[in-house]
């Protein structure tokens, strides 16, 4: 698995590493070697903070529905012993690697998010967000394993914990969905323009096409 270590360097600078090689030297020693690249994340400029908690919200959303809720919807008790293992293995690895991410990127605070939304919807946001650390807790007790990913007990997503992961990874896909519908509708009511505004927009658009193809010439 790639490293997801970001480093913040002079002036803002911001690296990545990046796997080059590994081998294992005479002495048996096992050495990784690393490359350090720009990295060309972070928060977006400009942006005021409740905007970009929005944003942000709704990018670690999505991810978290495309790699782990659609990946894992299957039912585990038709998996092989093989593949129960890896999916234990698997699940934590990504959470780990999602909430790196997002706190590589700069995080963002529950009064951001909910300050771009009216007191209705904020309330909902908070109490969403205050299901999130429950459902994580009772999702890797039900895959038998520690807060920290690491493996403490053989019977996970096995009998009663099958029953227990069911309950709480149907509950993140929820929570997950009403989130991203949550976000999605603040920022399409933010961006979306009538159908009028549009249309001189596009006016005015051809008409700098033309001007700047003319130039051309």
């Amino acid at each position: 698995m790639a490293p997801q270590t970001v480093l913040i360097g002079r002036a803002g600078l911001r690296v990545r590493f990046v796997p080059y090689q590994a081998r294992i030297q005479g002495d048996g020693v096992f050495c990784c070697e690393f490359l350090i690249i720009d990295e060309v994340g972070g928060p977006t400029l400009g942006m005021g903070r409740h905007l970009l908690a929005v944003f942000t919200t709704l990018q670690f959303a999505l991810r978290f529905r495309y790699e782990l809720i659609k990946r894992f919807a299957h039912e585990p008790d038709r998996l092989s012993d093989t593949d129960r293992r890896a999916r234990i293995e698997e699940i934590p690895r990504i959470f780990e690697s999602i909430m790196v991410e997002s706190e590589s990127r700069g995080n963002i605070t529950l009064e951001d998010l909910q300050g771009a939304f009216d007191d209705d919807e904020a309330d909902r946001i908070g109490k969403l967000v205050s299901y999130w650390p429950f459902l994580r807790e009772q999702l890797y007790s039900a895959l038998g394993v520690s807060a920290d990913g690491k493996q403490v007990s053989g019977q996970g997503l096995i009998g009663p914990n099958l029953i227990k992961y069911r309950l709480a990874f149907d509950s993140l896909r929820l929570l997950n969905l009403e989130l991203l519908s949550l976000c999605s509708a603040r920022v399409s009511r933010l961006l979306t323009r009538t159908q009028e505004e549009l249309k001189k927009n596009d006016e005015v658009l051809e008409s700098n096409i033309r001007a700047l193809s003319q130039q051309l010439h």
